[in-house]
């Protein structure tokens, strides 16, 4: 894994859309939806959870 200094980390952070790092929470949290009934139609499509740093 390629380390990055708190400098690099916190001017990537100031130029991504959310402002902040993402973690494991925004996974698991990404997960338990497509999980949930509530993605019970959604079928076939990739769910980019990245803050939107990386735009189609």
């Amino acid at each position: 894994m390629l380390r990055q200094s708190p400098v690099d980390m916190e001017k990537q952070i100031a130029a991504s859309p959310m402002k902040r790092a993402g973690g494991s929470e925004d996974i698991a949290t990404a997960a338990a939806f497509l999980a949930s009934e509530q993605a019970g139609y959604i079928t076939g499509q990739t769910l980019g959870v990245n803050g939107g740093r990386v735009m189609p």
